[in-house]
């Protein structure tokens, strides 16, 4: 197969391969290779259900999973069988754009689909998902693009991937449904299999990047780091710009840009030995973190400037010397950070030694963002991101992420397994903080099922009664369809009385006709033969919804009078004609729903026009795992990661591990309340690359 040498551009040979055999081989390879992987998650489930059940005190539990073990083993190599048929189905469901968009793994009819087995389904295959996207982040990229581009996609757009993690879940649903198993016997596999997902299906990630690229599709693809998202596509660069860095180039790129800072970036003809500056920076962390445990003091400065300014640091050679300017303008992006709260970047600060190092074992750390000493930086300011509150001294995460750098300013002297270790201490830590989110969510599903069908009915009694209010109305009427005719239509819908609902529209319509003029004798006598039974279905309705007797009275002494004026034949009173009703400022309605220890505030807007709707852009983008910041007006803004997004009307259901309250609100009125200000969208990029991309940024302006 030919290709250019020098382009990211695959030559397709007249007559020889096309996009669909690329594709066809991509998802054969991948079949294969995910019957190999279920095979190794699958040994390892059974396993870990036989440890559970022997650990188990409960003897119902413990007999449920021996006999989900047991199960496992008598359907093995059925499971096998349907994993490659699963994933074939979903590949080309995916590659032909017919995938749905999320996850998207609840699907049922009606409200079943918020049951809590189905649920805890979902969510335990979306958290697959998102570890396989975390530990192949690169290669997902890489196979994305490549397959993008037989798609007729940009080569560095990475969001065609009908082979990616979402696509292997769905199969994965699929597999088990078809075997038969019970929704609560796929739950307890699902968690064994979560446990060791990156391990079981990494290598058919890394095969099938590995596959493609071997094949010629885009071999010398690059990875743009300047952007936050894993696969968001790079922006083109202008003309003269910077170049978009990748791999060991970015080390290069910064390099420049210390050079080119007078003072920076060289060193004398005859360096010290490297024997001295290790010595140095060992001394400088072991006194730096006595000092620390002694008095708790916080560095607020850049201590490798310090370093730099020594007799040791203004004698390095020259990679050193570049490397700690580098590390230290990096540093200083960081201090100036002002997403992350002041004692987490001082805990950050206390790894500048220990990062130093690392950088100067290995000038590839610039670079890799699955760096362990990268990641754990990056882990902690994330954490501090999510966790969203001003964090001090006595948080429980400003504890934990103090014991870890402490370790590291301890223990660390040249080996990064280390880093390992502590970044998955913090993953840990975190996933627990997230787990008891997931557990709100189990407990707070249920209680917005009523609510989701008065919304619903809500939406669809607004669509009725808008249809009548286009038209010129007496205000008596007016007031009465958007008031109690509405709550009755509304009453109907959810109670699934077809009769009912049929009764107060058609009563609706001759309460329109029966204040319209009428031009003869024969329209009149109509009227009167209708009014009696018209004043009684209208009196019915009223009790229906609760009208008080004020209220009743007023309503009928006004209609009355609009029925003597058309039978007469004479105008319409002047204080009754039709008025412009002006419109109102949309309001969010919010109403608590509780049950034990679950409290769920229910927020949304009122049914509108979709002209008046705001933009429901940025919420449709929205997935599970993102972070808002809620902030009512007077209020302390606070922040929520969405944590559900319900299959009937999309409600995003956002829940705080620090909260016992979870907040559930309708797309509109999310959209809403970013419109105003209320609310705002919280974009998660790592502190260290945050510091790369704005270092590269100020390269270019230079």
């Amino acid at each position: 197969m030919a290709t250019h040498a020098n382009h990211n551009v695959i030559q397709f040979p007249e007559g020889v391969v096309s996009a669909t055999n690329f594709l066809g081989e991509a998802r054969e390879l991948m079949a294969r290779r995910l019957r190999e992987a279920l095979r190794t998650a699958l040994a390892g489930a059974k396993d870990r259900l036989s440890r559970l059940g022997t650990e188990c005190e409960d003897r119902d539990r413990r007999k449920f999973l021996y006999d989900t073990q047991d199960a496992l083993m008598e359907r093995g190599v059925r499971l096998e069988a349907l994993m490659a048929v699963h994933w074939q189905r979903e590949f080309d469901a995916a590659a032909g754009d017919r995938s749905q968009t999320r996850l998207g793994l609840i699907s049922s009819e009606g409200l079943q689909l918020v049951e809590e087995g189905e649920l805890e389904e979902d969510i335990i295959l979306r958290a697959i998902a998102g570890k396989l996207n975390e530990a192949n982040e690169d290669r997902i990229y890489g196979i994305a693009c490549r397959l993008g581009s037989l798609a007729g996609r940009r080569h560095d757009d990475g969001s065609f991937n009908p082979a990616g993690p979402e696509v292997l879940c769905r199969a994965l649903r699929g597999v088990l449904r078809d075997a038969g198993f019970a929704t609560a016997e796929r739950v307890a596999l699902l968690r064994c299999v979560e446990e060791q997902a990156a391990t079981a299906f990494s290598p058919a990630f890394a095969d099938l990047d590995g596959h493609l690229i071997g094949q010629g599709l885009l071999p010398d693809l690059k990875r743009s780091y300047g952007s936050a998202k894993p696969r968001a596509a790079a922006a083109p660069a202008e003309n003269g710009g910077a170049p978009k860095p990748a791999g060991g180039d970015i080390f290069a790129l910064l390099q420049r840009l210390v050079s080119a800072t007078p003072g920076r970036g060289s060193g004398p003809a005859q360096a010290v030995a490297p024997e001295r500056v290790w010595a140095s920076l060992d001394a400088m962390q072991k006194v730096a973190a006595a000092t620390d445990a002694a008095d708790g003091a916080m560095p607020t400065v850049n201590a490798l400037h310090e370093f730099r300014a020594s007799p040791v640091g203004r004698n390095l050679g020259e990679f050193d010397a570049v490397t700690v300017d580098i590390v230290a303008m990096l540093f200083d992006l960081i201090f100036n950070d002002k997403d992350v709260p002041d004692p987490i970047k001082s805990l950050i600060g206390r790894l500048q030694i220990p990062v130093l190092k690392v950088a100067m074992l290995d000038k590839g750390f610039f670079a890799s963002s699955s760096h362990p000493a990268r990641r754990l930086v990056d882990g902690i300011s994330r954490a501090a991101l999510r966790w969203g509150r001003t964090v001090d001294q006595g948080d429980p995460l400003y504890r934990h992420v103090a014991r870890l750098v402490e370790r590291v300013r301890i223990e660390f002297r040249q080996d990064p397994v280390l880093f390992e270790s502590l970044c998955r201490e913090l993953d840990d830590f975190m996933t627990g903080e997230e787990q008891a989110a997931e557990s709100q969510v189990v407990r707070a599903v249920p209680l917005l099922a009523q609510r989701e069908r008065e919304e619903v009915s809500a939406q669809v009694a607004y669509r009725v009664v808008a249809a009548w209010m286009a038209e010129p109305l007496p205000p008596v009427l007016a007031d009465l369809f958007n008031r109690e005719w509405r709550a009755l239509l509304i009453r109907h819908h959810l109670a699934g009385d077809d009769a009912g609902w049929g009764a107060a529209v058609r009563t609706a319509g001759e309460l329109v006709w029966s204040v319209q003029p009428k031009a003869d004798a024969a329209a009149r006598k109509g009227l009167v033969a209708k009014l009696p039974s018209l004043v009684r279905e209208l009196l019915q309705g009223l009790d229906l919804v609760g009208a008080d007797a004020d209220r009743r009275l007023a309503l009928t002494d006004t209609l009355f009078g609009l029925h003597a004026a058309v039978l007469r034949g004479s105008d319409v009173p002047e204080s009754e004609l039709p008025v412009r009703r002006a419109s109102t400022p949309q309001q969010l309605v919010s109403r608590y729903l509780q049950e034990g220890d679950v409290m769920v505030e229910s927020i949304s807007a009122p049914p509108v026009a979709e002209a008046e709707q705001a933009d429901l852009g940025e919420v449709e983008a929205l997935q599970r795992g993102d972070w808002v910041d809620f902030s009512p007006a007077g209020q302390e803004a606070q922040r929520y990661r969405l944590s559900w997004v319900s299959p009937q009307r999309g409600v995003l259901l956002f829940t705080n591990p620090q909260s016992p309250r979870a907040l559930a609100v309708s797309p509109p009125a999310l959209a809403l309340q970013i419109q105003r200000g209320e609310a705002s969208i919280v974009r998660v990029q790592p502190i260290f690359e945050r510091a790369v991309n704005r270092a590269l940024e100020t390269l270019k302006a230079a």
